[in-house]
C-alpha cells in the first residue's frame, strides 16, 4: 500500500464517522401503530438521561472503512469529555504504527497525520474544511458515534408516525432527527439526521451500571462507502488529564491550514 494513500483514507474514515451522506434511512420500522405520548415521553426521557448521564468517556476498538477507493482496518483509541468539549482520537496499525491523530476543541479541529508529516488546522463546518473531507464534520452527529449512543439535536416537540419510531421536531415544525427503536424497544437502532441526511446505527448493546452503549456502530455512506466501529473497551466518567488532550507534534511536521486563517494551534 503507498503510504501516501493511507492519510486519504483516514479523512475518508473521519468523515464517514462524523458526517456521512446516504439516500435514506436503513432501518425499516416494523408494521404496526405509531407510538403512543406516553411511549414517545418515556424514550425520551430514557435517552436524555443516558446522555446527561456521560460526563467523560474512554473507549477503544476497531475501525473498518470499505468503499471504492479500497479498504482501510485499523485500531482506534477514543477520549472524549463535555465540559470543556473536547474529543482525541488516535488511530493506528493492528500492529502498532500511529497513523493519524485527531483533536477537536472548541477552537477547531487538528489531524496529524504521521505518514504525511503534516498538521491539518480547520474549524467543524468550515466549507474549506469540508472540501478535504468531502462533507463538513458536524458534532451532533459525531458525539452519537463517540457516545456509542443516539445524542439527538436540540428539539421542542417529539411525534410518532410509524411504529418503533419517533421524530425530533423544532418550535417551527422542521425535523431534527428521526429515532428508531428496536423491534422490541429496548434500545435504540438508529438515528437519522434529515437534514444532513445522516444516519447512524447502533447494536450490541452492552452496560455500565446503569449507562448503556453499543458496542458496534455503523455509517452507511455516499458511493458507496461503509463504516463500521466495534468497541472493546468503554469508560464512563473517570477522571482525564488534560494533558491526554494535547497533540505531540514532532518536529518535522509541517502545517497546513484546511481553511483561511488557520494556523499553529
Amino acid at each position: 500500500m503507498n503510504p501516501a494513500y493511507v492519510p486519504i483514507k483516514i479523512l475518508a474514515a473521519l468523515a464517514a464517522i462524523f458526517l456521512t451522506t446516504s439516500c435514506a434511512p436503513s432501518v425499516i420500522s416494523p408494521p404496526g401503530p405509531p407510538l403512543n405520548h406516553q411511549e414517545i415521553n418515556r424514550v425520551a426521557a430514557v435517552i436524555d438521561a443516558q446522555n446527561q448521564a456521560v460526563r467523560t468517556l474512554f473507549s477503544s476498538g476497531s475501525i473498518s472503512l470499505k468503499g471504492r477507493r479500497g479498504e482501510l482496518d485499523a485500531e482506534v483509541l477514543m477520549v472524549a469529555a463535555r465540559d470543556p468539549y473536547r474529543i482525541k482520537i488516535e488511530i493506528t496499525h493492528p500492529w502498532g504504527r500511529p497513523l493519524a491523530h485527531v483533536l477537536i476543541t472548541d477552537a477547531g479541529l487538528r489531524f496529524l497525520s504521521f505518514p504525511e508529516k503534516r498538521l491539518y488546522v480547520g474549524q467543524l463546518g468550515d466549507p474549506d474544511l469540508s472540501r478535504h473531507l468531502t462533507v463538513p464534520l458536524d458534532d451532533a452527529v459525531l458525539w452519537s458515534v463517540v457516545r456509542a449512543y443516539p445524542v439527538p439535536p436540540p428539539y421542542t416537540a417529539a411525534i410518532s408516525r410509524k411504529a418503533h419510531q419517533i421524530t425530533l421536531l423544532t418550535q417551527s415544525g422542521t425535523e431534527q432527527a428521526v429515532i428508531h427503536m428496536g423491534p422490541q424497544g429496548q434500545y435504540p437502532a438508529s438515528l437519522f439526521f434529515p437534514r444532513q441526511e445522516t444516519e447512524v446505527t447502533f447494536s450490541d448493546f452492552d452496560h455500565q451500571g446503569k449507562i448503556m452503549y453499543a458496542r458496534k456502530i455503523r455509517v452507511n455512506g455516499e458511493r458507496g462507502n461503509k463504516l463500521s466501529l466495534r468497541l472493546k473497551t468503554m469508560v464512563f466518567n473517570e477522571p482525564l488529564a488534560p494533558e491526554i488532550f494535547k497533540l505531540n507534534i514532532p518536529a518535522d511536521v509541517t502545517i497546513h491550514p484546511l481553511s483561511e486563517g488557520g494556523g499553529r494551534p
